[in-house]
């Protein structure tokens, strides 16, 4: 006998692998395990590649929901903010206050009661110089 021959005879004899049954015993198993593991292995590789795309369409998705809330509550803003510039109450107020302290005072009244409800909003006004300045907070 050559030298492998007797490593490997020596080797079968260690795991009792000397007789066919345990042979064919052993064979089974491995047969049965080295698909199963192969089958196990490519499966998750792809998984990851599936829960990758997964992941990435979920952030697309939640990060365009956020854009377009976003979206919304500025044009709901900039509409509170319009409607309240162009109210009759102003324009007609302002005409008055020249000449009627009261209408001055139903101006001043109806512009506070804008800044509380626009509470997140940032106004601006003109102050008796002209000049723009921030609306102080309520």
């Amino acid at each position: 006998m050559t030298t492998w021959q007797e490593t490997i005879a020596r080797r079968l004899r260690e795991f009792h692998l000397d007789s066919i049954r345990n042979q064919m015993l052993v064979f089974a198993v491995a047969a049965t395990l080295v698909p199963a593991l192969a089958l196990t292995v490519v499966s998750s590789r792809k998984s990851q590649g599936s829960i990758g795309d997964q992941i990435a369409q979920e952030q697309r998705g939640t990060s365009t929901e956020a854009a377009w809330e976003i979206d919304q509550w500025l044009g709901d803003r900039l509409r509170d903010l319009r409607v309240a510039a162009t109210a009759y109450a102003v324009a007609e107020n302002l005409v008055r206050a020249q000449a009627n302290a009261e209408a001055v005072g139903r101006l001043r009244e109806y512009l506070n009661s804008v800044r509380e409800r626009c509470s997140d909003c940032c106004l601006w006004s003109r102050d008796m110089a002209g000049s723009w300045r921030r609306a102080a907070a309520a």
